[in-house]
Parts: C-alpha cells; structure tokens; sequence
C-alpha cells in the first residue's frame, strides 16, 4: 500500500512539472509513429525484394541418370517327351515350420518329465534324436529313439510316448517321416 502511494504521488508530480504542449507533442508523434510503421508494413507486403534477375545466373541442364529394365522370359526346358505330359500333382510335404511349432507348444510336457528325473539324477543332459511318422490327419502314427545321450531309458520312452499324443494339425500333405533332435539340458 505504501509503495502504490509513493508511485501515484510521483505520477502527479510528473504531469505538473511537464508543460501540456510537451505532452500533445508526444502523444502526435506516437500516433504518427505508429501510423507510418502501419504504411510501412503494408507497403512491404507488396514490395518486391529486387533479388536474383532472371539472367544474372548462369544455368546448366543436367540429365538424370535412367535405370535400365530388361523382362526375362521363364527359362523353358528343353522339348522331351516327358516334359510335354503333364505331371501329376501330389499332396506337399508336411513344413518343418509345422513341426516345430508343434514341438514348441509341446515343449512344457517334454520338459516336465525330463525335470522330473533330472530330480533323481542331476547329472542328467543330452540330446534325443526321436524319429517320428506324421501322418495327414495330423496324428503320430510311429515314434522312435534314434539316439540319446541321457542314457536313460525309461526317460526315453516316456518321451516318446508324450510325442506320440502330439496333434500336428491336419493338412493336405502326405505321410512324412522325420527326425527330430530335442535338447534337454538342466537349468542354470
């Protein structure tokens, strides 16, 4: 409250002590001022900038480079008499990809009889080369251990059994017939 009396007491010590025509000067020239920064400004706008002239410059025509294309014909074996029968189509084969995805769904209840000797035998790692027959409809009609290293045989059946029950999906493919590795190694 203090300060804001100190300021208005100065303000009308201002205005007494510079005479009224000062003022009026003051007050015309900001309003002149402003008022030719207004025609300056529109002025401006439609100025040009008196740049670059169209033939100050020199120019050069520069030609880009072109990518050429050529169309290949298929590449047509020679004429025989067994080319020009058409060959029967079969059913595909089954896709690895197919199988291990399988394998990878699959892959808890493999594990979880392989955790549950690694209980009774820690020292218990390897690889099972399994050998399995896939057929159409998706079901495994044969499983086989090829090889292993666990030298365990009673895991082994169980895990060929547990493969056995394994759904691979039904498809238009023929019966096939695989090996398939599955590593078994204990955590940590």
């Amino acid at each position: 409250m203090a300060m804001q009396d100190q300021l208005s007491q100065m303000r009308s010590m201002a205005s007494r002590s510079a005479p009224a025509e000062v003022q009026e000067l003051s007050a015309e020239a900001d309003r002149k001022a402003d008022s030719g920064v207004q025609r300056e400004r529109s002025q401006d706008v439609t100025a040009t900038s008196g740049g670059v002239e169209a033939g100050a410059a020199p120019r050069e025509s520069v030609q880009l480079a072109r990518r050429q294309t050529q169309d290949l014909a298929p590449e047509k074996a020679p004429a025989s008499a067994e080319s020009s029968q058409p060959r029967p189509q079969g059913p595909a084969e089954r896709s690895m990809a197919n199988i291990r995805a399988t394998f990878d769904r699959n892959k808890t209840a493999l594990f979880s009889l392989y955790n549950r000797a690694l209980r009774q035998n820690p020292a218990l790692s390897g690889t099972v080369l399994l050998e399995l027959v896939i057929e159409p409809s998706g079901q495994v009609s044969a499983v086989e251990v090829v090889s292993s290293e666990l030298n365990d045989a009673a895991l082994e059946e169980r895990i060929a059994a547990r493969v056995q029950l394994f759904d691979f999906g039904r498809a238009a493919v023929e019966t096939r017939t695989v090996e398939y590795p599955v590593n078994f190694l204990p955590p940590g």
